[in-house]
């Protein structure tokens, strides 16, 4: 899977729950510039997963589905929330990609209610 169909699929999740957030567009864009993925592409990427045309294209290399999901879930994360809808986007690929419930618990321990990447600055560990 080339990065920029990586970034694609990331794009679709952060606009799961029908808008990007700033947290998640900087997580976007952080992936952008680190994978060498133009601003046009990126632009691209962002008009599809606004479309009724945005579709998850999932890795064919067993090696990759872990990382994929791992980071669906950081974009799910990056906004302190994770909706609904980027929970049932992740879950079809988590089935699609025929993850073990270990290979999925382990993604998912990594990211728990209890974590301030979840729950943002209104987590337990925040400052009063």
């Amino acid at each position: 899977m080339q990065p920029l169909d990586v970034l694609r699929n990331l794009t679709l999740m952060a606009a799961a729950d029908g808008q990007i957030t700033a947290d998640e567009f900087e997580l976007l864009e952080a992936r952008r510039v680190a994978w060498g993925i133009s601003q046009d592409d990126f632009q691209e990427a962002l008009r599809a997963a606004e479309s009724v045309d945005g579709r998850l294209s999932l890795p064919e290399q067993p090696d990759r589905r872990y990382d994929f999901l791992q980071d669906m879930m950081a974009v799910m994360a990056a906004d302190g929330h994770v909706d609904p809808l980027e929970m049932h986007l992740f879950a079809l690929a988590a089935a699609r990609l025929e993850l073990t419930p270990d290979e999925l618990e382990e993604i998912l321990s990594d990211f728990r209610p209890e974590d301030d990447l979840i729950l943002g600055d209104e987590g337990p560990n925040a400052e009063e």
